[in-house]
């Protein structure tokens, strides 16, 4: 390095050096890894800081919303509403003041902008709808941090804002960045409440008509006042669209489905909704809070007949979402990853949802997810017919009910009573490697020396005290270990999966036990939040890019370690 350096500031002329081509320079400089080495070269002319630069600067800027117990602006703790407890937690000032401080040139390299949320549980505890976005002052310094990333950022492709922002910021965001990619963050429900602004900015949303470039869009919808402008946009980046992720909660009017949507907003009676094209559409999530009869899946999906690349399906909530299936296979889709949350014997006609669910699930070629949620009317026996394919199964009804000592699971007697024909064994089922079952007894739980990840129902009622559930388990794992001598079992995590009906007692997320195997014992570390993982292990199964849609592992996956606003 120091040989380079002094060869540079001696020779003259100096342009000598930069005769070689250029590609060829930047290959001798992609093996200089170091951050002062690069810098040290930078300076020596400026040719080589133009090339060094994009190493020199960072390309990914992220920014934290802490927990309201951080907040030191007021001098006291945030004020929480009796009775209830609230996380929305406030934007961090110090990351705010580096960004927009920021010296000239120092974000033109910017590839990511990612607002990391902190205050995990905001979007379960706090009934305040309002608290699903930010404060006002906060709100107002993400704009201009958003206006000068905007500005000066030329090749920003990704930016994700896990809580509701205004109308403002959406326009702006797909006005100004040309060659966004990916965007995922939601709307914020008083957005019609704001006056002239909010309302300009919609209008520009519904109206443009330039095509937008991204592959991945995933946004979340409180208002029916936001559908049109949220349909404008799917339709400018239908023909790039590779990932699309839709959640509906219509706090007001929630009852009613989507009536008169077709013409909806102050449309003529003969005005129709533009045909939506998806040739590159390979995985679908939409999920509806509010309604379960609400037929917004339904009716957003119509608009469009090519699905011809589409492989990964998530339904969670919403009207007939089998027949929504059946209507997508139709079309082209090859569904290889199927998740239906939803209750079967609410959809299709009475009296024949098994037939229904089985003709399904006979149509699926070679699937290697499928989760089944309320599975009371599933046919186990068809998903049996899929076990060579299968690597992720979630046979799980935790939306359902809180079994007690006077109340059985529907789950676990459909599953068991067909674990004689159709075991969880490496045998009968060679690929699986993450499976979802209700907890009845360490004599019904898998031996299966494949299985990564085992996640496990209704624990919480049989075995209230951790330490009780982790003996249990440990016992278990043990006989898994005798199982599988003189190999190791590959199983390095357990879930233990939330009841929803103790929402009381705020048990609401799942419990990660890590597990390890130093020689003949077994070590279990418990962690609250699937983010945390990484502190007992490098890798973990349940990091894989590929795996997505899994619906109680959102809290805390961006709770990263390390606080730096600047990444490379």
């Amino acid at each position: 390095m120091d040989k380079i350096s002094a060869i540079t500031r001696n020779t003259a002329p100096r342009s000598k050096l930069l005769d070689i081509p250029a590609d060829l320079i930047e290959d001798i400089l992609e093996h200089i890894t170091g951050r002062d080495d690069c810098l040290a070269l930078s300076n020596t002319c400026s040719a080589l800081r133009e090339i060094l630069a994009p190493k020199l600067f960072p390309r990914r800027v992220k920014l934290f919303i802490w927990p309201a117990c951080h907040d030191w602006r007021n001098g006291r703790r945030h004020f929480n509403y009796p009775g209830k407890i609230c996380e929305q937690g406030y934007l961090d000032d110090e990351g705010s003041e580096r960004i927009l401080n920021a010296p000239a040139g120092c974000l033109r390299y910017v590839k990511e902008f990612r607002v990391m949320d902190v205050a995990h549980m905001h979007d379960r505890l706090c009934p305040k709808t309002k608290h699903r976005g930010l404060r006002r002052p906060d709100e107002l310094v993400l704009t201009m941090i958003l206006r000068k990333l905007t500005a000066e950022a030329e090749d920003l492709q990704k930016i994700v804002i896990p809580r509701t922002i205004t109308v403002r910021m959406i326009a702006l965001i797909l006005e100004s960045v040309p060659n966004i990619q990916i965007l995922e963050t939601g709307i914020e429900t008083r957005a019609f409440q704001r006056g002239r602004l909010d309302r300009n900015a919609y209008y520009s949303l519904t109206t443009t008509a330039s095509p937008l470039f991204l592959q991945r869009l995933k946004l979340s919808i409180t208002d029916k006042g936001f559908i049109q402008g949220a349909l404008r946009s799917i339709e400018r980046c239908s023909h790039t669209l590779r990932e699309l992720e839709i959640k509906i909660t219509f706090y007001n009017d929630a009852t009613k489905p989507l009536d008169g949507l077709e013409n909806y907003p102050n449309a003529g009676p003969n005005d129709q909704w533009t045909k939506l094209k998806f040739p590159c559409l390979e995985k679908l999530q939409i999920k509806i809070i509010a309604d379960d009869e609400s037929e917004f899946a339904n009716w957003l999906l119509h608009l469009a007949d090519d699905f011809g690349k589409l492989s990964s399906v998530t339904l969670e909530g919403g009207k007939d979402t089998q027949e929504l299936v059946h209507y997508l296979i139709d079309h082209g889709a090859d569904i290889k990853a199927l998740q239906l949350v939803g209750k079967s014997k609410e959809i299709g006609r009475e009296g024949e949802p098994e037939m229904k669910t089985s003709r399904l699930i006979e149509r699926l070629d070679h699937p290697h997810t499928l989760q089944l949620v309320f599975f009371d009317d599933w046919n186990m026996t068809t998903v049996h017919a899929h076990r060579h394919s299968i690597r992720r199964l979630w046979l799980n009804c935790h939306t359902t009910h809180s079994p007690s000592k006077t109340q059985s699971c529907p789950v676990e007697k459909k599953i068991f009573q067909y674990l004689d024909m159709h075991p969880f064994t490496t045998k009968h089922w060679p690929l699986l490697e993450e499976l979802t079952v209700p907890y009845s007894g360490i004599d019904k739980l898998p031996l299966h020396e494949g299985i990564r990840v085992l996640r496990i129902e209704h624990l919480y009622d049989k075995a209230l005290k951790q330490d009780k559930y982790e003996q249990l388990l440990r016992d278990y794992i043990n006989k898994l270990l005798v199982y599988s001598a003189p190999s190791k079992p590959k199983l390095e995590t357990i879930v233990i999966m939330p009841d929803m009906e103790d929402e009381v007692n705020l048990e609401l997320y799942p419990s990660y036990l890590c597990i390890g195997y130093i020689e003949e014992t077994v070590t279990i570390d418990t962690r609250d939040f699937m983010s945390s993982l990484l502190v007992c292990r490098e890798w973990s199964y349940l990091y894989q890019e590929q795996v997505l849609g899994r619906m109680w592992d959102n809290q805390g996956i961006w709770a990263e370690k390390g606080t730096d606003f600047y990444e490379d």
